[in-house]
């Protein structure tokens, strides 16, 4: 449509060849004029949060190139309107671009460096918040360990002394929980994800399902697993997948309901074109719709009886965005929960 434009109001005036190349050059310049000045607007920092130094400098770039672009326009208009400006059009072409060239440029390194900033900042807050509640985690169950060794050892009753060893295992297990959640943060945090293609149903029984008890007061929980993919294989980073799974299929025994006739957990890996969909199901609690949209949040307890460290599902948002991927989450209170994660079959890591 442009080069037809061109075309049109070349032949319509009948310029001769140097004509016509600065009738391109004016209508270029005229649209150049309009998409860099209407960017600058865009993306001009309104919120008190965008108006860094940066911003401004790539505004005053992108609006002051276009200006520029006007300016030529209107000279080459005027000296197509027989007025002399072909002059003052030479002796400033490309000496003011430059200037608004390297505003821009300068402009969009700042931002980067702003941008990077921000994250490590970001990432040093959220490991201070970490290491603080962790501390404090680890610390309970140490004291409690000390205490009840302290009182064992003074107890001469051996059926009084067992009830104290029963006690000092879930202290223990308290504790290991704590250290698997801090070990799976590590992990998460230091390794960059390697995809590999494996068996899902062979991997999810002989890597995970027989390091969990799936048992709720002495009933058995029952799992089903299904792969509608080629081969029932998927390709992806196995040591992440192994946590995001341990993890939900962790939560989904400990907020079953005993009560229930039957208790279940459906685990559904499938495909599409772009990516591998994996799909928790349970019969449990469920989640309540008010506290939904925290259950993600580093420490987050949905309930003051939960027992775990509030580590858990923010371990899997974070393991799911390293896999480029997004988990999804349909619960209603009292039917139980699905867990949905779809993660990218060509991920750019």
């Amino acid at each position: 449509m442009y080069s037809m434009t061109v075309i049109y109001f070349t032949l319509l005036f009948k310029y001769d060849i140097e004509h016509s190349y600065f009738f391109h050059f004016m209508i270029q310049s005229i649209l150049i004029a309009i998409i860099f000045v209407y960017y600058a607007q865009y993306i001009r920092p309104v919120r008190k949060r965008d108006k860094k130094i940066s911003s401004y400098i790539i505004v005053f770039g992108l609006g002051g190139h276009g200006i520029l672009q006007f300016f030529y326009f209107i000279l080459l208009l005027l000296d197509f309107s027989g007025y002399q400006t072909y002059d003052i059009f030479y002796s400033t072409y490309g000496y003011f671009d430059s200037v608004t060239i390297s505003l821009m440029g300068t402009g969009f390194f700042l931002w980067l460096l702003e941008r990077e900033s921000v994250k490590y900042m970001q990432t040093g807050q959220e490991l201070d918040q970490f290491l603080y509640r962790t501390s404090h985690d680890i610390r309970s169950p140490i004291t409690t360990l000390k205490g009840l060794i302290y009182l064992a050892k003074q107890e001469k009753n051996i059926d009084e002394v067992r009830l104290y060893f029963d006690k000092i295992d879930l202290s223990a297990d308290r504790l290991q929980f704590i250290i698997d959640d801090i070990s799976a943060f590590s992990q998460i945090k230091k390794y960059k994800p390697v995809p590999k293609r494996f068996k899902f149903p062979k991997f999810l029984s002989e890597g995970i399902l027989n390091e969990l008890e799936f048992s709720k007061n002495d009933r058995e929980i029952t799992v089903r697993i299904k792969a509608n993919t080629t081969n029932q294989e998927i390709n992806t980073d196995p040591l992440f997948l192994k946590i995001i799974l341990k993890n939900l299929l962790s939560n989904a025994i400990t907020y079953h309901k005993p009560s229930r006739e039957e208790m279940y957990i459906n685990i559904l890996l499938d495909d599409n074109k772009y990516h591998w969909i994996l799909s928790i199901e349970d019969n449990g609690t469920g989640i309540d719709k008010a506290i939904r949209d925290n259950i993600f949040d580093m420490f987050f307890r949905g309930t003051n009886e939960s027992t775990g460290t509030g580590l858990g599902l923010f371990i899997v948002n974070v393991a799911v965005k390293k896999l480029r991927g997004e988990v999804k989450v349909d619960s209603t209170t009292k039917h139980g929960s699905t867990f949905k994660i779809l993660i990218p079959k060509f991920p750019v890591y």
